[in-house]
């Protein structure tokens, strides 16, 4: 195998557009979507939204055999320095008081300029409920974080022992048009992440 990869969403419509419009044909088997070719295993995974769905999910499901976790999602995007509908990687997360920092180095070298293409090289706070709160969101940057979700820090605390990439589109301002912005920029974000997570597959099967 050149690699056994797992993709993390946490709602069927982010990975809608790559399990059912993409290159890559998927079948669905019990909990997961799984494409197999002759040297490249991938399973799509919904793991539900926030902390609880989170830590149940990881709990039921071990990756100890994996080369690779994606989590590959929507997030808010704080300051107007980081474009909405644009793949970001952050290189820290943060909960509450918790921070862990990613390690790019553990990745598989056949995927690392998507890392120098994407990587913000700041923060990403998982909160309890979205931020629709414009003071609460001016705290966040002044502590070098530009992306706020609902799940990654968790995932990444279960999983830090695997290789494990946050790829996130931006669809809103942590602001109060946050679901407004979250529902008009779903389908598109679905869509960037068909593309991007198509890319890295080819890399993989064709370098592996």
């Amino acid at each position: 195998m050149a690699g056994e990869i797992v993709i993390l969403c946490a709602i069927k419509k982010e990975a809608g557009e790559l399990l059912f419009h993409s290159k890559y044909k998927f079948k669905k088997e019990k909990n997961c979507y799984v494409y197999k070719s002759d040297n490249l295993s991938v399973k799509v995974y919904i793991t539900g939204i926030g902390r609880k769905k989170v830590l149940d999910f990881a709990k039921n499901n071990n990756f100890d055999n994996v080369d690779l976790i994606i989590k590959a999602g929507t997030c808010a995007v704080l300051g107007n320095d980081t474009e909405l509908l644009k793949p970001v990687i952050p290189s820290f997360a943060v909960y509450n008081e918790d921070t862990l920092k990613l390690n790019f180095e553990n990745l598989p070298d056949k995927i690392k300029n998507k890392i120098n293409d994407y990587a913000i090289y700041r923060g990403l706070a998982t909160v309890d409920k979205p931020l629709t709160d414009k003071k609460t969101g001016e705290e966040f940057l002044k502590e070098n974080i530009r992306l706020i979700d609902m799940e990654t820090f968790h995932l990444l605390n279960n999983y830090k022992n695997i290789p494990f990439l946050p790829l996130l589109i931006g669809t809103d301002r942590a602001d109060k048009y946050t679901l407004l912005d979250f529902l008009r920029n779903l389908n598109k974000a679905s869509k960037i992440l068909r593309e991007e997570i198509a890319d890295i597959l080819d890399k993989i099967k064709k370098h592996g």
